[in-house]
């Protein structure tokens, strides 16, 4: 019972760990100043919004199978797994974009900066 909790917990502090020193190391540069999109820049947003949705998807899916799966050996946990991501991506995305859009048409209305814009 304890291995089933410390391993995890230690993969997951680990790796917290790691990414919070690369970002002290190197540190991202300041965004350009907010503008409206356009249609290329919502199209660019809108694919580069898909690419990494179905990425954290399969790494979802993938810390399921390591730590679920392989160590735990629930056999029936990976479809549970993989219906329930695709009911939350299916929540999130629309609300992610309604909210997207209201907070941008807000913004223009107050005439501060949006959620994003396109680069320079």
């Amino acid at each position: 019972m304890i291995r089933g909790a410390v391993i995890p917990s230690t993969a997951g502090f680990a790796l917290v760990a790691m990414v919070v020193l690369r970002g002290v190391r190197h540190p991202v540069p300041r965004a350009a100043p907010w503008r409206p999109l356009g249609r290329e820049g919502r199209m660019r947003l809108a694919g580069a919004t898909a690419r990494l949705a179905l990425a954290g998807y399969l790494a979802y899916l993938g810390v399921v199978l390591v730590f679920g799966v392989v160590l735990q050996r629930k056999r029936g946990l990976m479809w549970s797994a993989a219906w329930g991501g695709l009911f939350l991506l299916a929540i999130a995305g629309p609300a992610w974009v309604g909210l997207s859009a209201a907070a941008g048409r807000i913004a223009l209305r107050r005439g501060r900066p949006g959620p994003a814009s396109d680069p320079p």
